[in-house]
C-alpha cells in the first residue's frame, strides 16, 4: 500500500496487523476486521472530491516523510552496521 499511497492514493483498508502503522485518519480511512458496513461508509466518504483531495495529499505526504529512501537510508545503515 505505500506504493500507492507514494502516488497520492488514499488508501481504505482494515486495522489488521501494521496498516495503521502507515494508513491514519488523515491519509487514508481504516475500519475495524470484518467491518463491512464501515468500509462501506469509508468508500462513499472518499467519493466526496475536497475529502479526496486532502487525503490524497497527505497519503503522498506521509511516504515522503516517514517512508522514502532518504529517511530510512541511514536508519538501514545504523541497524546493519551496528
Amino acid at each position: 500500500f505505500l506504493e500507492l499511497m507514494s502516488t497520492g492514493l488514499p488508501i481504505i483498508s482494515t486495522k489488521h496487523c501494521d496498516i495503521p502503522f502507515a494508513v491514519n485518519e488523515e491519509n487514508g480511512l481504516l475500519a475495524n476486521e470484518r467491518d463491512v458496513d464501515t468500509l462501506a461508509k469509508h468508500l462513499e466518504t472518499i467519493n466526496n472530491s475536497e475529502v479526496l483531495k486532502n487525503k490524497s495529499i497527505a497519503a503522498r505526504k506521509t511516504v515522503v516523510e516517514k517512508f522514502s529512501w532518504s529517511v530510512l537510508k541511514p536508519i538501514y545503515h545504523q541497524t546493519i552496521l551496528a
